[in-house]
């Protein structure tokens, strides 16, 4: 009877991408804030704080990066996934190049 479970929990988790712009960036607590764009029609931005987990790959242009190279104003993607509780998981912050 577990496997299905374990199925429809795997199933469930699918990969998120958001591009947005770096709000801020808080190395205590190994976050970053990203402001993205919630509805076109209206020009309306909603902030999004991202827990960064010490496997999360941070990379621009082929560069590995460390959470603190991230700076305000960087124009980013964020891939993540999201578990049946709620929780996000950072896979990955690419920071985009001009």
């Amino acid at each position: 009877m577990a496997l299905p479970v374990f199925a429809q929990v795997a199933a469930e988790e699918k990969a998120i991408s958001v591009s947005g712009e770096v709000v801020s960036v808080d190395l205590g607590k190994s976050q970053v804030v990203v402001k993205q764009l919630k509805d076109a029609v209206t020009s309306t931005y909603e902030n999004t704080t991202f827990e960064v987990a010490p496997e999360t790959k941070v990379t621009k242009a082929d560069t590995t990066l460390q959470l603190s190279d991230l700076k305000v104003g960087d124009k980013v993607i964020v891939k993540y996934t999201t578990d049946v509780s709620g929780k996000q998981k950072v896979e990955s912050i690419t920071v985009e190049t001009e």
